[in-house]
């Protein structure tokens, strides 16, 4: 569907044109609804594992070593065994600029561990890794400290609460830093794309960024977020109120 026969099947749905009941929208008022519906949808397939439905708006990111910043004392963490603390990729600045990020979907890292004894890697034979997401409470715990020296093979990422970063906590055996040396990327990021918000779509002949499959599913999802429950008394008193304003207004012509 386009936007346009999105917007028109959405009123069918609310019902406004036929009662007097059912809150009256401008179309401009209906997008909100349609973002949001699309969101959800996007971020239910994402954890589902199915997202083949979704592939349109499913990107990926490459990071040079370089392009990674580091967390420091200050912030908070501690570094490990290689003197090396956390790192922080940028999602503010994923092609398209700010606001482009929407969920975080999968990624690896490029990673050592010249000292670890029963999993050694040495750095002319630095690997991939697969990130381990988790939530941030969670991801707290794999920190390393003064009282606390992790062993997990894959790294922890969870992102910061502004979304404005990825955050990837290394065990206590795991180096990054001297990667800055290497030539290539260091982290493969796959993630959603913030799809075009309804306003913003050219005009009401184009269709959303989703597939045609799931455009019934998101004005159905967007129709049960505009429908106002209305109780039986207040629907009968705007009637009232409606039937006397039309009274009032034949009389005066």
């Amino acid at each position: 569907m386009t936007r346009g026969e999105c917007i028109k099947y959405m009123r069918y749905k609310l019902d406004v044109i036929n009662s007097n009941i059912s809150p009256s929208y401008e179309d401009s008022e209906l997008y909100p609804f349609l973002d949001r519906a699309t969101v959800l949808i996007i971020k239910d397939f994402i954890k589902s594992g199915n997202l083949e439905p979704i592939k349109d708006v499913i990107a990926t990111e490459l990071f040079s070593a370089a392009s990674l910043s580091h967390a420091n004392n200050s912030s908070g963490f501690v570094s490990n065994h290689e003197s090396q603390f956390p790192v922080y990729a940028d999602l503010s600045n994923l092609n398209g600029g700010d606001n482009t990020f929407l969920d975080y979907i999968d990624g690896s890292i490029l990673l050592y561990r010249p000292n670890d004894t029963v999993n050694q890697i040495t750095f002319e034979n630095s690997t991939w890794v697969k990130l381990d997401k988790k939530e941030r409470i969670i991801a707290n715990r794999y920190k390393t400290s003064n009282f606390n020296k992790p062993y997990f093979l894959n790294p922890v990422a969870y992102i910061s609460d502004n979304t404005k970063h990825l955050v990837i906590i290394p065990d206590y055996w795991t180096q990054f830093d001297k990667l800055e040396l290497a030539s290539g990327s260091m982290l493969h990021l796959t993630y959603a794309k913030m799809p075009t918000k309804f306003e913003d779509i050219a005009d009401d002949d184009t269709e959303p960024d989703l597939s045609p499959d799931l455009h019934y599913n998101i004005v159905d999802t967007a129709s049960d977020f505009a429908k106002i429950p209305i109780d039986p008394q207040s629907a009968a008193a705007e009637v009232q109120v409606d039937n006397a304003v039309k009274e009032k207004s034949e009389k005066e012509q």
